[in-house]
């Protein structure tokens, strides 16, 4: 990927979203899931699990939906490579008590 940046979690949160919409409104970026704050390699338990409600989530709440990859390697670690959008703005929905909100997160990296 070119011009790619890079971050790493432990494990999958709702903020990871914002880096989705980030990446895919500024510049391609990659997220590896089963590395600890230090750099070590911890992997994930049930990889297929977890790269489909990675998938659900981008595909749920992100808007339109950016295109990218998931990569299980063998250390179980999960790779997702998102990719710049051709027709930025990238939203993330959010229901809330039948009000919906919109996030917009452009250039934050």
């Amino acid at each position: 990927m070119d011009h790619m940046k890079r971050e790493m979690k432990e494990k999958m949160t709702n903020n990871f979203l914002k880096t989705v919409s980030a990446y895919a409104n500024y510049n391609n970026g990659q997220i590896i899931f089963g590395i600890d704050d230090e750099g070590h390699t911890i992997g994930i338990d049930n990889p297929q699990q977890f790269c489909l409600n990675i998938a659900n989530s981008i595909n749920d709440n992100i808007k339109p939906v950016p295109d990218y990859d998931l990569q299980v390697t063998p250390q179980n670690t999960i790779i997702l490579d998102v990719y710049k959008g051709d027709e930025p703005p990238i939203f993330i929905m959010e229901k809330r008590i039948s009000v919906m909100t919109l996030h917009l997160f452009l250039s934050v990296l």
